[in-house]
């Protein structure tokens, strides 16, 4: 497809561990911030904020479900959690007009930070929230990754990659 036009989300789910599929959500993927410092001196006409590479800020995943469901007690749990979100997006071939979707996927290991179990209304959602510190995730477009961020293991991968590499090779690792 030489003129393909991303378009829209088409639909996504929710998974836990790959297996699951959690209720009703949407959903806020993480923020890639990288972590910055200041940097003056001789030699510079200034102050600049310099990216320290590979590291970032607090990754931040939301989860917004309709209503309380058995799965938020579970993804409550203290400890370590597999998310996944599938998703398919549409896709317009220009030239031909024709429609299509290609997938994408995130992939998420996240801690619980936070549980709002939202408002009980008569006749509306309850706006239940939750909230996850992200230590790894990765993104695959049209089944290419392509980033890899993993706090962790000190990996930092973009269109394959490892800009930590060196970083890991010169600590040892």
């Amino acid at each position: 497809m030489a003129n393909e036009l991303k378009q829209k989300l088409i639909n996504a789910h929710v998974y836990e561990d790959n297996a699951r599929v959690l209720g009703i959500a949407n959903v806020t993927l993480p923020n890639l911030e990288p972590l910055t410092d200041g940097l003056k001196g001789l030699g510079i006409a200034g102050e600049m904020d310099v990216p320290i590479l590979g590291h970032f800020g607090s990754m931040t995943c939301q989860l917004d479900f309709t209503v309380v469901q058995g799965d938020i007690s579970t993804l409550s749990e203290p400890r370590s959690h597999q998310l996944v979100v599938r998703a398919a997006i549409q896709v317009q071939d220009t030239g031909l007009g024709t429609y299509s979707s290609k997938p994408l996927a995130v992939y998420m290991t996240a801690v619980p930070k936070g549980t709002n179990l939202g408002k009980l209304e008569p006749g509306a959602g309850m706006d239940t929230q939750l909230t996850f510190e992200v230590t790894a995730l990765k993104l695959f477009v049209d089944n290419k990754e392509a980033i890899e961020v993993d706090k962790l293991n000190m990996i930092y991968r973009v269109n394959g990659v490892d800009y930590l590499a060196g970083v890991r090779t010169d600590m040892g690792l």
